[in-house]
């Protein structure tokens, strides 16, 4: 005997709003940055420093050894640097190379690539295609 599992119906969405400040002094980017820093989570990027939009934040994307994901705003990019070299000894903490936030097409490739990996929602798209990974552009 099978029996069917009810999943729970909601009658409105939830609505939600991701929040980053900064390190050190704990304010929130204005709305294009927040954009810039949201387009970042998806990517795959491990001990790598990232400019942010327009308000130009500062994302470490520690990640593994080097901790958690940090953020800094324009006027504390210094701090979370000196923050990083005091905690984390490696050579990406080092570096003195920051990388430009991702395109458009990029995100859409990391959500791809995101999707692929088993990294989705549980809620899930069931006409989505579940094979190989798609190619850049397809």
């Amino acid at each position: 005997m099978q029996r069917s599992v009810l999943l729970p119906r909601y009658s409105a969405r939830v609505t939600y709003r991701l929040v980053f400040r900064c390190r050190t002094c704990g304010s929130e980017p204005d709305q294009l940055t927040q954009v810039s820093i949201e387009r970042q989570l998806l990517h795959y990027r491990f001990g790598e420093y990232v400019d942010a939009g327009p308000g130009h934040w500062l994302i470490w994307h520690g990640r593994g050894p080097y901790g958690r994901t940090l953020y800094a705003c324009g006027e504390h990019r210094s701090e979370l640097r000196a923050y990083l070299l005091k905690h984390h000894a490696g050579p990406h903490t080092k570096s003195t190379k920051t990388y430009p936030s991702l395109p458009p097409e990029d995100y859409a490739m990391a959500r791809r690539r995101a999707r692929w990996q088993g990294y989705a929602s549980p809620l899930r798209d069931p006409a989505e295609p579940s094979g190989p990974m798609p190619e850049r552009g397809g």
